[in-house]
């Protein structure tokens, strides 16, 4: 059986082929969209930390494909030297919530870990956001209850920015009502990092966004020729 945790001995990045990447990526088929970019994130050191997972059963026929999964995220997370704690909470149907902890940075390894069991919800909302990489701001407005979804950016707030369709759907957190353009640019950014180390994981990322939200990138192209 597979410990819970798995502390990884190096905290050196591993020297990336993508092709291998990719590989490694489709290995896990539960991790998808904008979660296999932040996922890349964290392997090539642009993101502390991350968590992904699915829900699932007590049902004995779901037990080996779990127990699969397990294995795949464990060898993910070795030959990329990445920290792994798997969690995982029962509700009273029967539904399971697996969650994986995935981290480059040893601090906000521990700190989501011990923001998974804090009394203090401020104080876990910090730790969690820290660890997560998300801009100040945006864990502020978060703790203050005045955080928005990115679905409450419209196309009209667009205007006159340098935001991308694809780096807003790419963010995977609440934004805060007065610095959600730099929270935004921020992951912008890190996405055109990434693009200089997986240029096909970030175009397959392209096309899905295109697939997924047809009328904002179409909008975003009359804004470049207008």
């Amino acid at each position: 059986m597979i410990a819970a945790e798995q502390v990884s001995e190096s905290t050196e990045i591993p020297e990336l082929n993508e092709e291998q990447f990719m590989s490694w990526l489709n290995n896990l088929p539960f991790i998808t969209g904008s979660n296999r970019i932040n996922l890349a994130m964290v392997a090539v050191g642009l993101k502390p930390a991350m968590v992904v997972g699915y829900n699932t059963s007590d049902d004995p026929h779901l037990a080996a494909r779990d127990a699969d999964y397990d294995k795949r995220v464990h060898a993910f997370a070795e030959v990329y030297n990445l920290h792994r704690h798997r969690f995982a909470k029962r509700d009273e149907g029967g539904v399971v919530d697996i969650k994986y902890l995935l981290a480059r940075d040893p601090d906000a390894f521990h700190d989501v870990i011990t923001a998974e069991s804090a009394t203090d919800l401020l104080y876990a909302t910090q730790l969690y956001g820290k660890a997560m990489g998300y801009l100040p701001s945006a864990r502020d407005a978060y703790a203050a209850g005045v955080s928005m979804p990115k679905e409450a950016i419209s196309d009209d707030m667009l205007l006159g920015t340098d935001i991308r369709p694809e780096s807003l759907h790419a963010v995977n957190f609440r934004l805060s009502p007065n610095n959600w353009k730099d929270e935004i640019l921020d992951w912008q950014e890190k996405l055109d990092s990434l693009q200089q180390r997986l240029p096909r994981l970030v175009q397959e990322y392209l096309e899905y966004t295109e697939r997924s939200w047809p009328k904002q990138v179409e909008l975003y192209k009359q804004r470049q020729t207008a």
